[in-house]
């Protein structure tokens, strides 16, 4: 079963890869872009669900969140039937990114969009583009921390606060920004965005300074349960973009 996934960038890509093969896939394996200077960016992750089924997630795009719109064009103009769209909320609502990726299929199909609040499965001419809003909108902890614009790296924020495991470098993470983000924001303004606060708290948990490592490193070693609720919703919108009825995968 081929699945597309379109994703903003490599960061994305990797933790899409990551969280498939932890909790969808028992026997994962992953294809790299062969380009040169592209050889870290996964393409294709497949393995075997637990209900013995074949899964294979195509990852598109990778070149940043004003390139979806091109990649979703591309696809459609391919005539391609399923797509999964993976855009971060941003400094917007969860409803408002929905209506980005519905008004893109619309106008490149010539469709006015339908009236009312936009859905996460846009079913039109025969095709299936399923919408994932990334980030954790308006969750408690984070606002707490002055975080108003959501992202993917909302989920791996939130399992460094939940997961002592993954902070032995810094077990009191959430007092230490307390104490420092007014600082920051003294002298670099909002400092709002979940994709910020992650640069500033990669040097402090000291799990490297690639983005791709840490994102590996923080979903292969989080506790299986603190996982699955970080992530629970974003699980709910990749199992139905994906067609599958069960995340119960490895541990």
């Amino acid at each position: 079963m081929l699945r597309i996934l379109v994703v903003e960038g490599l960061t994305d890509a990797t933790f899409f890869k990551e969280l498939l093969s932890r909790l969808y896939l028992g026997d994962a394996k992953v294809e790299y872009d062969r380009q040169p200077g592209k050889r870290n960016i996964p393409t294709v992750v497949r393995g075997t669900q637990s209900d013995g089924t074949l899964l294979e997630v195509e990852f598109r795009n990778q070149e940043g969140r004003s390139n979806i719109p091109d990649a979703i064009r591309e696809l459609l103009t391919q005539g391609v039937l399923g797509i999964a769209v993976a855009q971060d909320i941003d400094n917007g609502s969860p409803e408002q990114t929905l209506q980005s990726i519905q008004g893109t299929v619309y106008t490149h199909l010539g469709l006015n969009p339908p009236r009312g609040s936009a859905s996460k499965k846009i079913e039109v001419e025969g095709k299936v583009i399923t919408a994932i809003p990334v980030g954790l909108y308006q969750d408690a902890a984070l606002a707490s921390l002055g975080i108003t614009r959501h992202a993917l790296e909302d989920y791996l924020l939130m399992l460094l606060l939940e997961d002592a495991g993954l902070r032995q470098r810094a077990p009191e993470l959430q007092g230490l920004l307390s104490e420092i983000l007014p600082t920051v924001r003294r002298y670099d303004g909002d400092f709002d965005s979940s994709k910020e606060l992650f640069q500033l708290v990669k040097p402090i948990v000291q799990h490297g300074f690639s983005d791709v490592g840490v994102v590996h490193k923080l979903v292969a070693d989080a506790e299986i349960g603190i996982l699955r609720t970080v992530v629970s919703p974003l699980l709910e919108d990749i199992d139905r973009a994906l067609g599958i009825q069960s995340h119960a995968g490895s541990s």
